[in-house]
C-alpha cells in the first residue's frame, strides 16, 4: 500500500473522544489516550492567549479533533518509522500539544519544544 492510500485508510478509520475534569482535558485517539493539565492559569494578561482549558475545549468543540491531518500523518509515521528513534521539534509548541501526542504516538521519540510565549513554556514544563 503507498503513503497516499496509507494516510487515506488512517484518514478514514481514526476515532476520537475527549472529555473534561477540574483538573484534565482528555483526548482519546485510536485507543491512545492523551492527558492535558487545565488548572494552570496565566499570570499576564498581555499575552493575548487563552487559557490551556479554553483553547482545548475550543479546538475540541463540536466532536471535532484539532489538526486532524497532521495528527494523522504522526500515526502514520509511527508505523512506517516503528522501529526507528524519532526526533520531533514542535515549533510554535504554544501549549504542546503536538508534543503530547507525539509522546504516546511513536515507541521511542526525542522532543523538543520551541515556544516564545513565557508562559505557554511554563506550562508546557508541566
Amino acid at each position: 500500500m503507498n503513503i497516499i492510500k496509507k494516510f487515506n485508510y488512517i484518514n478514514s478509520n481514526i476515532s476520537f473522544t475527549s472529555f473534561v475534569t477540574n483538573k484534565t482535558f482528555n483526548l482519546k485517539i485510536n485507543e491512545k489516550s492523551f492527558v492535558f493539565p487545565i488548572d494552570v492559569k496565566t499570570v499576564d494578561s498581555y499575552l493575548g492567549y487563552k487559557e490551556p482549558k479554553q483553547w482545548l475545549i475550543e479546538e475540541h468543540k463540536n466532536n471535532c479533533l484539532h489538526e486532524p491531518g497532521l495528527i494523522n500523518l504522526l500515526f502514520l509515521l509511527s508505523e512506517m518509522f516503528k522501529e526507528k528513534k524519532i526526533g520531533f521539534w514542535d515549533i510554535g509548541a504554544l501549549y504542546g500539544y503536538n508534543s503530547i501526542l507525539a509522546s504516546k504516538i511513536f515507541n521511542d521519540v526525542d522532543i523538543h519544544c520551541v515556544e516564545a510565549n513565557p508562559f505557554s513554556c511554563k506550562y508546557i514544563d508541566n
